[in-house]
């Protein structure tokens, strides 16, 4: 089994296990201007990231820079972003 496949379902797609891994690094988001610099937490994490349960906590509303949907869809496919969050979550994902 690829470090990947923990993010792809029986049929190759795609899918959120909610590890909490993509809102632990935002430092490159934030960089670029896309989230607010009030948003970074010294440990590179989400402000709106709960800690214990791993869920935002302003998902309902998060920006669309946080929507994999709105962001990576478009440039990459299910494996490809899959491989994506595996790379973030090995990397210190909380």
């Amino acid at each position: 089994m690829k470090p990947e496949d923990e993010f792809l379902d029986d049929q190759g797609n795609w899918k959120c296990t909610s590890c909490g891994a993509c809102c632990s690094h935002i430092a490159p988001v934030v960089k670029k201007g896309n989230l607010p610099k009030k948003w970074l937490k010294k440990d590179g994490s989400c402000v709106n990231l709960d800690v214990e349960s791993k869920k935002c906590a302003i998902y309902e509303t998060r920006p669309h820079v946080c929507r994999i949907e709105n962001t990576l869809r478009p440039q990459f496919n299910d494996r490809q972003i899959a491989q994506f969050c595996a790379i973030m979550k090995a990397a210190g994902g909380k």
